[in-house]
């Protein structure tokens, strides 16, 4: 999958971590006890030496070794988290309004979408989110990105933009009758493409003194 901001191939990495750390605590003991019971079965006329007495040091390591593995992991995926909570100074906001069913946008200077969400690339971006009725969730797959919108408060979520492109937008949490059918597009510009379209938005977009009237 198309990884579109800084923090989605983070998220990968951290991802693929996570597995690969899985996998060989899983593969060494399955593989352990496949291998022994394969040694020690029924009928195997190999001596059986007596049982240690003491094995502490062996399930201190072996104990140790996985609780510090995925400890680490715990705190690289804590710090991600909270990289997250918190926008950068001059981070550029847009606004968000959830409704049954759909998205609508608000640009900083006052240009509105309805399902479109225009972006400049290598751009720190915020978020901020609120909902009309119920409980929604803002996803976009692409930017590894998904947050509740509720009701009644604000939320937000930010992220760097890296790859320019159109990236499906889809609301994660069930809203009602038509939730399959709240979808859009978050779309990822040149900055000097951005820029004109701020200025002569068109399509889907209200104009500038539409967007600023209550």
């Amino acid at each position: 999958m198309i990884a579109a901001t800084r923090t989605a191939a983070e998220t990968d990495w951290l991802l693929l971590a996570l597995v690969v750390v899985s996998a060989l605590v899983l593969v060494l003991v399955f593989g352990l006890m496949v291998y022994f019971g394969w040694r020690f079965r029924a009928g195997n006329p190999m001596r059986r030496r007596p049982l240690p007495t003491r094995t502490f040091g062996l399930e201190v390591g072996w104990t140790a070794a996985t609780m510090l593995a995925f400890f680490v992991l715990d705190v690289w995926a804590a710090d991600l988290y909270l990289r997250q909570m918190h926008a950068p100074e001059g981070a550029m906001k847009i606004a968000v309004t959830a409704k049954q069913w759909m998205w609508k946008a608000e640009q900083p200077n006052g240009v509105r979408e309805i399902n479109l969400v225009h972006l400049p690339v290598d751009r720190d971006i915020e978020i901020v989110m609120t909902s009309e009725d119920v409980i929604h969730d803002f996803s976009v797959p692409a930017f590894r990105i998904k947050r509740d919108v509720l009701p009644g408060r604000y939320t937000m979520i930010w992220f760097h933009t890296t790859r320019t492109g159109r990236f499906r937008l889809y609301c994660d949490q069930y809203c009602g009758l038509d939730h399959a059918l709240m979808v859009g597009h978050v779309i990822v510009m040149p900055a000097a493409a951005y820029r004109d379209w701020l200025d002569h938005p068109g399509g889907d977009a209200a104009s500038p003194a539409e967007g600023a009237a209550p």
